[in-house]
């Protein structure tokens, strides 16, 4: 998981760095993306999670470890004001995780989990620009997630005292979040990344203009 988080912020701010070079010879306003009327639509992954939301992006595979996943939230706002936002945001995602030990031919065990999560919230964001052509913007982030989720353990023993113990459980929880972000904006769109109270997100934002 940690190798996963390490190579999504390397990617992340490589792009950043290659963009904002390519920025600085072109001198590309992006002053009128944040205007009233404007429509914004995205999706984000989630590459490092807290609980409530137990899913995250994920895949870390060895002899004994088999960590994989996949959180999405796509996403549909309009601009309300200049530099604000609000519309509304799906959650989808999955993870499985498991874990096997054996000790020669006398012992061994067996751990897996396995979760998913669904929901929708409704959000709102208010963007800081930083300089007069929006290269680079600020962001604040607020929602409300509806998340019906699941999970299945099983563990297996097998030696002088053999077992098996297994578990699962449902629940619809409703969580309030709050988060900054920083999104780098381009012609095609915009890469983002923001962090609150329920983990790390990279993203991608497409601005549609008022006709």
């Amino acid at each position: 998981m940690k190798h996963i988080f390490t190579l999504f912020l390397n990617l992340f701010f490589s792009c950043i760095a290659v963009c904002t070079f390519a920025q600085q010879e072109t001198k590309p306003n992006y002053t009128s993306l944040f205007e009233k009327g404007n429509r914004i639509a995205g999706i984000e992954f989630g590459v490092a999670g807290e609980y409530p939301i137990n899913s995250v992006t994920q895949l870390n595979i060895s002899k004994s470890d088999k960590n994989y996943g996949l959180l999405l939230l796509p996403s549909y706002g309009w601009f309300v004001e200049k530099n604000w936002v609000f519309g509304g945001q799906a959650i989808l995602g999955f993870s499985n995780t498991s874990y096997s030990y054996t000790n020669g031919s006398q012992f061994s065990s067996s751990n897996k989990s396995k979760y998913s999560d669904f929901g929708i919230a409704p959000y709102t964001r208010y963007f800081v620009p930083l300089g007069k052509r929006n290269v680079v913007s600020l962001f604040g982030h607020a929602s409300m997630p509806i998340i019906y989720s699941t999970s299945e353990r099983v563990s297996k023993q097998t030696g002088n005292l053999p077992s098996t113990f297994t578990s699962n459980d449902f629940g619809v929880k409703i969580i309030g979040s709050l988060g900054l972000g920083v999104s780098l904006n381009g012609r095609f769109g915009s890469l983002e990344a923001n962090a609150n109270n329920t983990g790390l997100y990279l993203g991608f934002h497409k601005y549609f203009r008022r006709k």
